[in-house]
């Protein structure tokens, strides 16, 4: 079948780590997963920004899916609370 792709969310209601998987129609035999954006959002009122990363780690596939973490880490100097979401591109070389 060649090269598929699909996309996928992890949704964040404050900085973590997710464990994230998505299936295709056939059999895996490569891929990798690509950040396609992410968005980060403080939950009430606007704060400075010390640190805002996402991160997608730990790509492995077996059968028909591809699983990931993904890492979505966004801090001020404070305890506000924010969130946000990562958006993935999952390219796969399936047969």
């Amino acid at each position: 079948m060649g090269l598929q792709f699909k996309t996928t969310t992890a949704t964040f209601s404050s900085s973590g780590t997710q464990s994230v998987a998505t299936s295709f129609s056939s059999t895996i035999l490569d891929a990798q997963a690509c950040l396609q954006g992410f968005t980060a959002t403080y939950n009430n009122t606007d704060h400075n920004v010390q640190e805002c990363t996402a991160e997608i780690s730990n790509v492995s596939y077996s059968g028909n899916t591809v699983s990931m973490d993904v890492t979505f880490d966004f801090k001020d100097d404070s305890s506000h609370e924010m969130s946000g979401s990562v958006a993935i591109l999952v390219i796969a070389n399936a047969q």
